[in-house]
Parts: C-alpha cells; sequence; structure tokens
C-alpha cells in the first residue's frame, strides 16, 4: 500500500540543494508553524504559539501556503493575509474566494513550485490588490445581518 503526498509533503522532502522544474530550494525559507506528526527537512518547525506571537511571527515572512482541500472559510489564511502575507492556495473550497485576486492559486504538485515562483516575483503588486475588511466592518455586517432576522420576524 503506497501512501500519498501532498504537494508539501513531497516538498518538504526534498533536497535543500536541489533544483526541481527550475526551482531553486536554497533560495526561500519555509516555516510550519503548528502541531504536525511529520518530519520536515526543508521546512523550520515551531509549535503553535500564541496569537500574538503568532502573528508576529507570521509578518516575518512574505508568503503563505495552505495546501487544504475543500476548506470553506481558512482563519490562517484570513489571519495570514491580514499580517500582510502573500497567499499561495490549493484552488479548492473556499480559497479563490478569500484571495479574490490577491494571491496565487495552485492545483497540486504539479504546479505548486512555479506558482510559488510567481508569488515571490510579484508579492508586492499582489499585497496591494488586497482588499481586507476590519474587524468592526464584519462586526457591523453581523449585526445587519441579525436585524434583518428580527425585523422580518423569522
Amino acid at each position: 500500500m503506497s501512501v500519498q503526498l501532498d504537494p508539501l509533503q513531497r516538498f518538504s522532502q526534498c533536497d535543500r540543494n536541489q533544483t526541481v522544474d527550475d526551482f531553486d530550494f536554497s533560495k526561500y525559507e519555509f516555516t510550519f508553524i503548528g502541531n504536525s506528526s511529520m518530519n520536515f527537512n526543508n521546512i523550520k518547525h515551531i509549535q503553535p504559539l500564541h496569537s500574538k506571537e503568532l502573528a508576529n511571527r507570521l509578518r516575518e515572512h512574505d508568503l503563505f501556503i495552505t495546501a487544504s482541500v475543500n476548506d470553506p472559510c481558512s482563519n490562517s489564511l484570513i489571519e495570514a493575509m491580514h499580517c500582510g502575507l502573500v497567499p499561495i492556495v490549493r484552488n479548492s473550497g473556499g480559497h479563490p474566494e478569500i484571495i479574490n485576486n490577491s494571491g496565487v492559486l495552485f492545483n497540486g504538485e504539479e504546479d505548486i513550485l512555479n506558482k510559488i515562483k510567481l508569488a515571490g516575483k510579484n508579492k508586492k503588486l499582489l499585497r496591494q490588490s488586497f482588499d481586507l475588511m476590519t474587524i468592526d466592518s464584519i462586526v457591523e455586517k453581523y449585526i445587519n445581518f441579525s436585524k434583518s432576522f428580527i425585523e422580518k420576524k423569522i
């Protein structure tokens, strides 16, 4: 029985000095923050952090990669974007709607390395296209939504 590795797992197992499809691993530093049962070769692993410390760590980076499948609304993706990281996300679930042309979509291991290069080369332009709601505007929308139900007595 063979175990399928997702693109990030395969990526993490590559030799740090390896070049794959014109992708030079030595030009990038990767950090995974959170719990993982996997051992990484090319990715620095940091245990889970409290919110403020996590935000500070995220701001030390340029790009955020998530390979989750069918995630309707990734909190980590939204948090990363609010910290200024350019998202590179799997074209699945709610990711396309969340990044709304402010990041890069990938389909799988066949295109993720090229998408990382693309985002890295265009990170300034992609950051300028961020259209993120503030917490106050989100709260206001929830209140107005709730009031509409009360007014209609639904």
